[in-house]
């Protein structure tokens, strides 16, 4: 039987994409089988989006939300702009509505300080007004914690993949014992814009760049390779003499495990993650990872065990040259990965969604 509860969706789909935007797609889609009235973002006026620049289509459908909002019993959305969090916390709180904060992602600093303080000034107020706050990163807890957000308005609920995913990825890989002189396979997933720190991967590959023992696959767009910092990578990749392989971006779930069969150790150069998704992914794949301490990447490795974790390139070039010459090391941490496969693949999108009920009905009875 569907709740009467009526959910508003402050969210755009994801359209494919990865992180945040597609763990709500998996939840979306039990949600809306256990409620009969639930509205998304996008569906208020979706004609928007063709006729305006993405700009002003963002902020219309921003206000336009905050007016429907009046009519819901429960909202549901994403920590995204700053000025319509604002907005929106207020209008809610106005009209007496249980609103469930989602907060993908969050960190401060940043370079300028004054962004930090603007966001910590926003995020205490939206999160204050808020019945309760869903984080999937136990780094974004940490952080709400430090600026003063009551710990029991905060719920930690992980990511999760799809169910295909969840299936298919333990045991898709058949895992070779590494010995000395074996050529690694390194991996790198993600974008090439500075924050996933793909320049510094190369920094620290430069050391190792006229050692046969290793090659390095890379999975990302190679369209994003334009502007100073695109053409800045391409620049630097003739002086591996071919070592490093652009792949472009992968979709399809097969080629990617196809890509994982041939992986010896995922590297991770991020700037800042507050949660690796990709690093759950490899991990249940059997595949160890090296990767930057810094977000919530510390929570899903342990050092020595399923991954190393380092702090500069200096470090990182130190820690590849140590597989490369002990290969055998990687056979210790593959053995470690399985310590949290299990864990991992119970979060479905199924339990994922439940939970998320649970919060809501958790915010309904304190509102009550």
């Amino acid at each position: 039987m569907k709740q009467q509860l009526e959910i508003l969706w402050l969210g755009p789909r994801s359209e494919g994409k990865t992180g945040g935007a597609k763990v709500t797609d998996n939840v979306i889609r039990f949600l809306q089988q256990d409620y009969e009235h639930f509205v998304y973002e996008d569906d208020l006026f979706p004609s928007l989006k063709k006729h305006h620049s993405k700009f002003l289509y963002s902020s219309l459908i921003h206000l336009l939300a905050s007016m429907r909002a009046s009519k819901s019993n429960a909202i549901l959305w994403d920590y995204s702009q700053r000025f319509y969090m604002i907005l929106m916390s207020l209008f809610s709180h106005l009209f007496d509505r249980l609103t469930v904060v989602q907060i993908f992602g969050m960190y401060f600093g940043r370079k300028h300080k004054w962004k930090d303080f603007v966001d910590i000034w926003v995020t205490k107020l939206t999160v204050g007004l808020a019945s309760k706050v869903i984080v999937n990163s136990k780094y974004t807890e940490r952080v709400l914690i430090d600026i003063g957000i009551n710990p029991e308005k905060i719920t930690y609920l992980p990511p999760t993949m799809d169910e295909e995913r969840i299936r298919r990825l333990p045991g898709c890989k058949v895992w070779r014992e590494k010995q000395a002189g074996d050529i690694i396979n390194f991996l790198f997933i993600g974008r090439f814009v500075p924050i996933k720190g793909f320049d510094v991967l190369l920094d620290a590959l430069l050391p190792l760049q006229h050692d046969d023992r290793w090659n390095l696959l890379v999975v990302a767009d190679t369209k994003d390779l334009t502007g100073d910092y695109g053409k800045g990578l391409q620049a630097r990749l003739p002086c591996f003499g071919g070592k490093v392989e652009l792949l472009g971006r992968i979709d399809e779930l097969s080629d990617f495990i196809g890509i994982l069969d041939k992986t010896d150790c995922l590297i991770v150069p991020s700037r800042l993650e507050t949660v690796g998704l990709v690093i759950w992914e490899v991990h249940m794949a059997g595949i160890p990872v090296v990767a930057f301490s810094v977000g919530g990447i510390p929570f899903e490795i342990d050092d020595g065990v399923n991954g190393m974790l380092v702090d500069n390139a200096e470090m990182m070039s130190a820690a590849l040259k140590r597989i490369l010459d002990d290969p055998g090391f990687l056979n210790v941490l593959h053995a470690g990965t399985s310590l949290r496969t299990k864990e991992r693949a119970e979060w479905t999108p199924l339990k994922l969604a439940t939970c998320y009920k649970d919060v809501l009905e958790s915010a309904r009875t304190i509102m009550a």
